[in-house]
């Protein structure tokens, strides 16, 4: 069995949705917050793998029309505000970045962990060389960013500091969080603990979902799930917490 953090992030969050979305395959409405990030992503790549020396600003912003994705909107108005919003961004973005602008080691890299019966696999967002040290760089456009303590506890920084372990049999010399939105880097070392915890996690996982416990589990983010209208959880089912034992 293969599970994506996606997956694993999704089961942690709703198990039931989990079950909905990969198992039942029941479809979900295209999601403007998704293309949008996913647009910001893809431009990023392009950026940090420009083929002639130090992109411009126009080189960008027409990187994002070339990675545009249109879907999800409700109107073509609401689709220009989010363009708009794009622009501005990566405005800053390419202010932040211009100027010790040097090109991604690798961009994208396939990775898989291998823990007994199943696979944890995806990809990693970058990895830069400065010298003889690596940092891998995962980018979010969410509007709440976090704190260093929640960067130092989130499961998909410490994802992808095992995926960089996998892959190259050494620890990445720090895991960056970088929200585009603000422009707020943060660079952690992960620790033996949080990798233990995280395997220990991902096992937890991976047994819940081979013995199709599919619990509903109410949250905030109940608010915006498809499923609502054939979920228990509206009428109060709750279930498990993580929580971390540091």
């Amino acid at each position: 069995m293969k599970l994506s953090f996606s997956r694993l992030d999704l089961y942690l969050q709703c198990p039931l949705k989990y079950k909905y979305r990969y198992i039942d395959k029941i479809k979900e409405k295209p999601s403007p917050f998704a293309s949008f990030g996913t647009s910001i992503h893809k431009t990023i790549q392009k950026f940090f793998t420009h083929p002639d020396g130090v992109p411009t600003i126009y080189d960008t912003y027409n990187y994002l029309e070339m990675s545009w994705i249109r879907e999800g909107y409700s109107s073509s108005i609401e689709e220009a505000s989010f363009k708009e919003n794009a622009k501005k961004m990566l405005t800053k973005f390419y202010q932040d970045n211009v100027f010790n602008y040097m090109k991604a080691c690798t961009i994208e890299q396939y990775f898989e962990i291998h823990l007994n019966d199943f696979i944890i696999n995806g990809y990693i967002d970058q990895v830069n060389k400065k010298g003889n040290t690596y940092e891998v760089v995962e980018y979010k456009t969410s509007k709440n960013g976090k704190s260093i303590e929640e960067v130092e506890k989130d499961l998909q920084i410490a994802t992808y500091h095992l995926a960089f372990k996998s892959i190259y049999g050494f620890p990445p010399n720090q895991v960056i969080y970088y929200n585009v939105r603000s422009g707020v880097k943060l660079g952690i070392k992960v620790t033996s603990l949080m990798e233990e915890f995280i395997l220990q996690t991902y096992k937890d996982i991976a047994s819940g979902i081979l013995s199709e416990r599919f619990h509903s589990q109410v949250g905030v983010h109940c608010r915006w799930c498809d499923y609502l209208r054939i979920c228990p959880g509206r009428e109060g089912v709750s279930g498990r917490q993580i929580t971390f034992p540091f």
